[in-house]
């Protein structure tokens, strides 16, 4: 019975994924700015991680709380892009994130 048990804890050890060597490190807008974000923090958020090395030390999300949707919705019910904070969606903002290496969530 007994190694049966260890044998059952071995196969479940060896199929379960391996920790990560750090925790998901990144940056909140909600945390400094609340309801006041646009694509223009966002990029020199972004630019800031390269710049002043965060990027290399592993910080690599840069997260959209809230107050990047309008006050409208899109064509089948989805929330749309605030088109005054980001001018060209948030596609555009996060094509710029992606290009310097980083994830963009929201």
């Amino acid at each position: 019975m007994r190694s049966t048990f260890v044998s059952f804890l071995a196969r479940v050890a060896l199929a379960a994924k391996p920790l990560a060597q750090k925790p998901q490190m990144g940056w909140n807008s909600w945390n400094s700015f609340k309801l006041n974000v646009s694509d223009e923090l966002i990029r020199s958020t972004a630019d800031a991680f390269v710049d002043t090395g965060l990027a290399k030390l592993g910080y690599e999300y840069v997260l959209i709380d809230d107050g990047w949707q309008g006050d409208k919705r899109d064509g089948v019910g989805k929330l749309a892009a605030n088109h005054t904070r980001f001018p060209d969606g948030i596609p555009a903002t996060a094509s710029y994130v992606h290009a310097k290496g980083l994830k963009l969530g929201i």
